[in-house]
Parts: C-alpha cells; structure tokens; sequence
C-alpha cells in the first residue's frame, strides 16, 4: 500500500467552522445565558475576533459594576454554564 498525505487547509477550515452562523449563535446564547442569570444591568455582546467569534457580558450600570466587584456576579453566573447544542 502507498502512504497518503493529508494536509489540512486550516484557512478554509477557519472561514467554514469557526466563521459560521451557529457558532456565533451558539456563542450569543452563552452570553444571554450568562446576562440573564447575572440579573439587572448587565450587557452580552459579540464580536467577531481574529479568528473565532467571542462572547462578552458587560455591567452596564454603575450599581451591577459595584455588586460585580464585591460579589463576583459574572463569574458565579458563568460557572454552571452548559453548552448549547442547536
């Protein structure tokens, strides 16, 4: 038998996994998820990075910004996040 070589095309890979539309769903769910169980004043957003989409929660107020840095909101509400299968 003769040996086969696989080279992977890591842009087209890119472009066609991590650029799609249900990955950025996917990534938009887990950042309302994650708002909606942080409460009052706080923000999902987004964006498209370099190469994947990424996913932030924001405090938009002043009074989620002070109970965030006292009682670690978002990272109490990120902890049990599940993935989201579509």
């Amino acid at each position: 038998m003769s040996r086969r070589s696989f080279k992977l095309d890591t842009k087209g890979f890119r472009e066609e996994v991590f650029k799609a539309g249900f990955i950025r769903e996917c990534v938009e769910a887990n950042a309302n998820e994650i708002a909606q169980k942080a409460g009052d004043g706080y923000e999902p957003s987004v964006s498209m990075g370099k190469t994947r989409w990424h996913g932030k929660v924001s405090a938009v107020t002043v009074k989620a910004a002070i109970k965030d840095n006292e009682e670690n909101v978002l990272q109490r509400a990120a902890y049990p996040l599940q993935v989201v299968d579509k």
